[in-house]
């Protein structure tokens, strides 16, 4: 079949009878619509009708396509299936009815196969409008200051994450990571600029990957963030990312914080910190600055202050906790404020608590350890709050009494 510029399909032979054989694929989703998907035979006349309509049917779906990506394949599956449907059903009219009969037959049948069209579009945008908000569409940048993108993005999720980074992956599964793209910089004559740009389930996990090692000054970028060593973290939003050079240039200090000043730039909008954060003490009890560690798991708190081998406070996913440092007479004084799902889960933390750590409490919240420093542990509706390594027992019951009157309903 010759086809010529002009409407898509549209024979130039003259003859009564073509057959078109339509071949397209949908961008926005991957969805091939093969040639032997879409076979119609009519007459050349009352074609361009069925033409037109067919037209419009498929344009304004691809159109609410874009406006709701993440069409379902369910969906676009019973769509291939209308169509094959209507496709054998009017080629069948079409060869086995008599010469002269009217047209107006399968002007219905095609008007319907646009009516479902639509409706099964319309029925994929409430789908694709929270896949829309769920997955905001930005640019990561291309360079900054001279420095230029190599052209190239390595991607990891949740199981190959390990092939880029085997020891440390644990610390971003913890918290929630979702996946990774690496970039690299280059300019002439320095050493080039290695991009990491983490999407974590939440901005409170994106806040914690940010806080478990917190210990340089801030750098002004993003939500929270710290620049030492030719090393920038920060966090926005769910995002976490990480810039460091691969070696040391005139240039490189530079080009790290404006890289990291694009990035931050390109992400559309904030996060929340975990609301845990804002129930301890502040700075009026001695709170010192970047020691505030959220954490997600027994392992990781363990790694920032040791409390037990076996996981005595029962912390697990549907868990949350916040270690903080205080500092009264030269003394620091760690502060553990857990959050469990139910007062029942805090009850039965606290117990394990006490039994495995403060055996000679005998009934109290407090001990003295060997070191002769104080010990407190207290359980308030869901929360469980542990004072470790007070100075004073005043100065834990302090710390402790701070921390009730922020927690809900004033502990």
């Amino acid at each position: 079949m010759n086809i010529q510029r002009g409407m898509p399909g549209v024979s130039t032979q003259k003859s009564d009878r073509f057959t078109d054989r339509s071949s397209f694929t949908w961008l926005q989703t991957g969805i091939v619509f093969q040639e032997d998907d879409f076979e119609v035979e009519f007459e050349r006349r009352p074609f361009r009708w069925h033409r037109g309509l067919l037209r419009l049917g498929l344009d304004g779906f691809i159109a609410l396509n874009q406006i709701a990506e993440g069409f379902t394949s369910l969906i676009c599956a019973q769509i291939g299936l209308i169509i094959k449907s209507i496709r054998q059903f009017v080629s069948l009219r079409t060869r086995l009815r008599p010469r002269g009969w009217e047209q107006e037959s399968d002007m219905r049948i095609w008007i319907f196969f646009v009516i479902i069209v639509w409706i099964f579009a319309i029925a994929g945008i409430g789908n694709g409008q929270e896949k829309i908000k769920m997955y905001q569409k930005f640019f990561l940048p291309l360079g900054a200051d001279g420095w230029k993108w190599d052209g190239k993005d390595k991607k990891y999720n949740s199981k190959t994450i390990f092939s880029y980074m085997d020891g440390a992956a644990e610390l971003y599964l913890a918290y929630g990571f979702e996946n990774l793209t690496v970039r690299r910089f280059e300019q002439s004559s320095q050493p080039p600029i290695t991009f990491e740009f983490y999407e974590m389930a939440s901005s409170e996990d994106a806040y914690g990957v940010f806080s478990y090692e917190h210990q340089d000054e801030t750098a002004g970028i993003g939500q929270g963030s710290e620049f030492g060593g030719e090393l920038l973290r920060f966090w926005k939003g769910k995002y976490f990312v990480s810039i460091y050079a691969e070696g040391q240039g005139t240039e490189v200090e530079s080009g790290i914080l404006k890289i990291g000043k694009a990035a931050a730039n390109s992400i559309p909008s904030l996060g929340s910190e975990p609301k845990l954060v804002g129930y301890i003490p502040g700075k009026e009890l001695g709170l010192i600055d970047k020691s505030v560690r959220y954490l997600k798991s027994h392992v990781l708190l363990n790694q920032r202050f040791f409390i037990a081998h076996q996981n005595i406070l029962n912390l697990n996913q549907k868990t949350e906790a916040v270690l903080a440092q205080y500092l009264e007479d030269k003394q620091k004084t760690q502060l553990l404020l857990i959050r469990y799902p139910d007062s029942k889960g805090a009850a039965d933390a606290y117990q394990s608590f006490m039994k495995a750590y403060l055996p000679d409490a005998v009934g109290k919240d407090r001990s003295k350890t060997e070191d002769r420093k104080w010990t407190f542990a207290r359980q308030r509706n869901e929360f469980v709050i542990i004072i470790f390594g007070a100075s004073t027992e005043a100065a834990a019951e302090a710390l402790v009494k701070s921390t009730e009157g922020k927690l809900p309903g004033g502990g």
